[in-house]
């Protein structure tokens, strides 16, 4: 994955934290064509022109990207992939608390081993 995909996938979560976002979605809009995600930046455009019609790049860059084919993975197998992501992230996080925990109560019943002693 390069730093536009990586770009893009962030961009995305702050949208999900911040839907409806206009300068969040420009941004995603321009990081997916760079990124060659042309669905995914022409569908990006398109709500954009939902939220505001009289931006004037929006036509523009609708026009450019409806003459290039199509070379990108689909927005909702990238947000599954996101959602993968941070489940396992999420996951090794418990693992780590877990281990903290369980090295915490092993070291307890060392000092109070050593205090019996």
């Amino acid at each position: 994955m390069g730093r536009a995909d990586e770009a893009a996938d962030f961009l995305q979560e702050q949208l999900l934290q911040r839907p409806g976002n206009q300068e969040l979605m420009l941004r995603r809009a321009q990081v997916l064509e760079l990124a060659g995600r042309n669905s995914e930046a022409y569908d990006e455009w398109v709500r954009i022109r939902e939220l505001d019609p009289d931006l004037p790049e929006v036509e523009k860059s609708l026009s450019r990207l409806s003459r290039l084919p199509p070379t990108s993975v689909p927005e909702d197998a990238r947000v599954r992939q996101l959602k993968a992501k941070r489940a396992e992230e999420a996951e090794k996080k418990a693992e780590q608390r877990a281990e903290k925990k369980a090295e915490d109560r092993r070291a307890k019943k060392r000092d109070a081993d050593n205090r019996s002693k």
